[in-house]
């Protein structure tokens, strides 16, 4: 084997390794994005008079997880 193919090796498995770092990372922050949001929804309720609107509610806790969706779909283009 040559000295060039086991360099290659070892940083194949560092890259996956980050891989799967940053993967796990990302649900880390999806669990703390709905705790925060949890957190504020009886304030929403109360200030914007959302009692009983279930729907409503629902559409402004899954707006915190498009506006992930569409920030991460951009942030490719942005780094780019």
């Amino acid at each position: 084997m040559l000295e060039g193919e086991n360099t290659y090796e070892k940083r194949k498995k560092v890259s996956s390794s980050f891989i799967y770092f940053f993967g796990a990372f990302g649900g880390i922050l999806f669990g703390y994005d709905i705790g925060v949001m949890t957190g504020a929804l009886p304030f929403l309720q109360h200030d914007w008079g959302l009692a009983g609107k279930a729907s409503l509610i629902g559409w402004i806790t899954s707006s915190v997880m498009l506006g992930a969706i569409l920030g991460g779909s951009l942030s490719g283009l942005l780094s780019d």
